[in-house]
């Protein structure tokens, strides 16, 4: 009787022990961190006040006008991440006409690193098209490090 008694205490024994989880270090909760932001970019990281103006390359005078090359957009990219860094943001641009209809979609790339908690200031030459009434940009992807 008394070895059933033992052998009961010793199975609850074990399955209360099993249920206690294990507390994790500091470098695992930084591995598990990294890795959840590292891989969905575009969570973090976002486009903040974008322009698109144009780009004057003689300014007016008294016998001529004003000469354009395309326009320039300019903004700037926040990484939120609290340790990802990431890499090679892809930004995406679309033109659009008065009626709303895509005129144009391209891509470019900033070849930049982005540190964790970051905002950089970048420009792009563009060249949309004439009927051009509105466009949107948007970071499309990027590689993490």
């Amino acid at each position: 009787m008394k070895i059933k008694f033992l052998n009961l205490l010793f199975i609850i024994f074990l399955l209360t022990s099993c249920k206690q989880e294990i507390a994790k270090t500091p470098e695992e909760l930084r591995l598990e961190l990294w890795s959840q932001e590292s891989s969905k970019p575009n969570d973090y990281l976002e486009l903040n006040t974008v322009t698109l103006e144009r780009n004057k390359i003689k300014e007016e005078s008294f016998f001529s006008s004003a000469k354009y090359d395309g326009s320039l957009l300019k903004g700037k990219i926040k990484n939120s991440a609290s340790i990802a860094s990431f890499k090679d943001v892809v930004i995406t641009i679309e033109f659009y006409s008065k009626t709303n209809t895509l005129l144009q979609s391209k891509q470019f790339v900033q070849y930049e690193f982005f540190e964790p908690n970051s905002i950089k200031e970048f420009i792009i030459k563009v060249y949309p098209p004439e009927e051009t009434s509105t466009y949107n940009a948007v970071i499309s992807g990027a590689d993490s490090v």
